[in-house]
């Protein structure tokens, strides 16, 4: 089973497009962004977005 992670307001709108097409089957884990647009902590665990000062 492939798994989404999806991002509100972001590229991986294409990825279920895509699989939506091919007919594979597939499970989302839905993510919300933050008020300041950024991606929630949890999202962050599975894939770090953005820029961190402490890298």
């Amino acid at each position: 089973m492939i798994i989404v992670h999806h991002l509100n307001n972001s590229r991986s709108q294409r990825i279920l497009w895509m699989l939506e097409e091919l007919g594979l089957d597939y499970d989302i884990r839905f993510y919300k962004r933050g008020a300041d647009m950024s991606a929630p902590d949890q999202m962050k665990a599975v894939h770090p977005l953005g820029k961190n000062s402490d890298r």
